[in-house]
């Protein structure tokens, strides 16, 4: 008469192998959950960037100088709980003296780091987010009448 049933090698053997597609499992949804928050973050900064540069570029070129190049600035979003941190610069490129007007590239850096400091503190967690920062850069045209 045939024996009913699992022996213990069997039941061992098929626990090990749900334990290692558990894994599998797992680790991919933290992939996709570190891959959905980076990217969030990188929208969020890349639209502070285009924010801060028209507000910039619609500004009068004598208050450019009143934003030091080496200063940081920074603006925290409630809703990703996490500060940003700006520093804006302009650069005049054609010499000064044109009729016309003068042409300023003005550059702007964004960084971001999550504000709970227990991620910051973590390099663990900081794995796979990859470059935490952005330039954008933007050529304006200002015109003066002589």
């Amino acid at each position: 008469m045939p024996k009913r049933g699992f022996t213990i090698s069997e039941l061992v053997v098929a626990i090990g192998l749900l334990a290692i597609i558990a894994v599998v499992v797992i680790g991919l949804f933290l992939r996709i959950t570190v891959s959905s928050t980076k990217s969030v973050d990188q929208s969020a900064a890349l639209e502070l960037a285009h924010r801060v540069l028209d507000e910039y570029a619609d500004a009068d070129p004598s208050t450019w100088n009143a934003v030091q190049a080496d200063e940081d600035l920074q603006t925290h979003d409630p809703a990703l709980k996490t500060t940003f941190y700006y520093r804006l610069r302009n650069r005049r490129i054609n010499g000064s003296g044109d009729v016309m007007g003068d042409l300023y590239r003005l550059d702007v850096d964004v960084s971001w780091w999550p504000a709970d400091p227990t991620l910051a503190v973590s390099t663990a967690r900081r794995r796979d987010y990859g470059k935490l920062s952005l330039h954008l850069s933007r050529t304006v045209f200002v015109e003066q009448f002589k």
